[in-house]
């Protein structure tokens, strides 16, 4: 995996819980708003879609929960990564972009810089951690980042 895709997990975990979040807001919607059908009131069987709604939206949660475990571990990986750096602003730029998923042109705005700025300073940033990334394979010093495995990346 290359740094770019290494950091982009941030990211796209995050467009994970948005949409578990929202099938998860649905299923609620669901289970809450919506009144049984006359079948369901008076049926004797043992399948009863009211609990199965929520059961659903029970799953839903466990579901979320653990994906934002998952992204508070990734996140922080990234950010011990992204700290190794020297450049201030290539940290600020790259936490933004990759961790707080601010889209380029809003970073751009916020530093009062232009956006092939926050460009050049997201392709270095990903250039200098490469380079930390390959100095840091004599595992005697403390890895950078990656799950403590100075090559995984």
């Amino acid at each position: 995996m290359n740094i770019r895709k290494w950091l982009e997990r941030a990211k796209n975990i995050d467009e994970d819980i948005k949409a578990l979040e929202q099938a998860k807001n649905d299923a609620i919607s669901k289970a809450i708003y919506q009144s049984p059908t006359f079948e369901e009131v008076v049926s004797m069987t043992k399948d009863n879609s009211n609990e199965q709604k929520n059961i659903a939206y029970s799953n839903f949660m466990d579901k979320l929960e653990k994906l934002q475990k998952k992204n508070f571990e990734i996140k922080a990986e990234i950010l011990s990564a992204i700290s190794e750096l020297e450049d201030n602003r290539e940290r600020a730029i790259l936490t933004d972009f990759f961790v707080n998923n601010k889209p380029a042109i809003t970073i751009a705005d916020e530093k009062n810089c232009d956006l092939s700025v926050v460009y050049r300073k997201i392709n270095s940033g990903i250039r200098n951690l490469e380079k930390l990334q390959r100095n840091a394979k004599d595992c005697k010093e403390k890895p950078r980042f990656a799950n403590n495995k100075c090559d995984i990346i």
